[in-house]
């Protein structure tokens, strides 16, 4: 902030034509006592500013604290999914749930229903299977389940197929329409191989 001096201000009359009469030094007091009342009203309003952008920030971080404290568990690239668990493809055994919310976008959760039929139902919705041939595609779906409980030991897989896996060919070879199968279920091609293999034997001995 600039102060001028009452000389200072004589010697800008003398520049601007300052009317005879003025008073310089009354001048500089009523400038000066403006200046510092509008300097300690912006400190005022500064600070209150500040303040509460200081609480909002502490809110912020105390509502997300619970997340941004939350420990990252690093993911086993040993392990596989299936069917929304991760599996441990050498030992077969299951090491938890895998949760892909923003890909569930179905009406249900298939990780609260441990009967395959209640999980495989929950993919029509999804697939966009009419209700006219859902009936068709779960008695195929649990006539496959049959013959796999039957005889699974003859295969060198300790869980049921990739439920997806199974809907897509049931629709493909009976014919019966559906939304967004289009596209291999199981993207690792050995895997999905294994998978048909096993599909394919059970189809035999089904139909």
């Amino acid at each position: 902030m600039l102060l001028l001096s009452g000389s200072v201000l004589r010697l800008l009359s003398l520049v601007v034509l300052l009317p005879d009469g003025f008073c310089g030094d009354r001048f500089f007091r009523k400038c000066h006592i403006g200046c510092r009342v509008i300097s300690v009203t912006f400190h005022f309003v500064l600070k209150h500013i500040l303040l509460s952008l200081k609480t909002m920030e502490e809110a912020v971080r105390n509502l997300l604290k619970p997340y941004m404290d939350k420990p990252t568990h690093k993911a086993r690239p040993d392990l596989i999914v299936e069917d929304g668990f991760l599996v441990d493809p050498a030992t077969g055994l299951l090491h938890g749930q895998y949760l892909e919310l923003d890909a569930n976008n179905g009406n249900y959760c298939p990780i609260y229903f441990y009967n395959r039929s209640w999980r495989f139902i929950g993919l029509f919705h999804r697939h966009g299977i009419h209700i006219r041939d859902q009936a068709q595609a779960l008695t195929t779906f649990e006539a496959l389940e049959c013959v796999w409980e039957k005889q699974k030991q003859k295969y060198n897989r300790t869980y049921f197929l990739t439920q997806t896996l199974i809907l897509r060919e049931i629709v493909t070879r009976l014919g019966i329409a559906s939304l967004g199968l289009e596209r291999r279920p199981i993207s690792d091609l050995r895997r999905y191989t294994a998978q048909i293999k096993i599909f394919n034997d059970l189809w035999d001995a089904v139909f």
